[in-house]
Parts: structure tokens; sequence; C-alpha cells
């Protein structure tokens, strides 16, 4: 039995310019959940 060798990095099958700009908003709309959660948490305005 081989062992498991993973497809080497970065995967050309992904459209990495499309995915990057998709992770740029994901990570806007978190950020934007997380200040609202500290304000919810602490009651800081």
């Amino acid at each position: 039995m081989n062992p498991y060798a993973p497809p080497k990095l970065p995967f050309n099958s992904i459209d990495w310019v499309r995915h990057v700009t998709l992770i740029g908003k994901a990570n806007a709309a978190l950020a934007r959940d997380d200040r609202r959660s500290f304000h919810i948490v602490y009651g800081t305005d």
C-alpha cells in the first residue's frame, strides 16, 4: 500500500481570480458581523 500523495498546490482547475474576489467579500462580511457581535456582547457603541 502506497501513502496518499496530495496534488501539488495551487490547483490549476480552480478559477482563482473569482475565488479571491469572493474570499474578500466574505472576509468583509465577517468583519462587519464580528464588530456587531462585539457591541452586542460588551454593550458598547
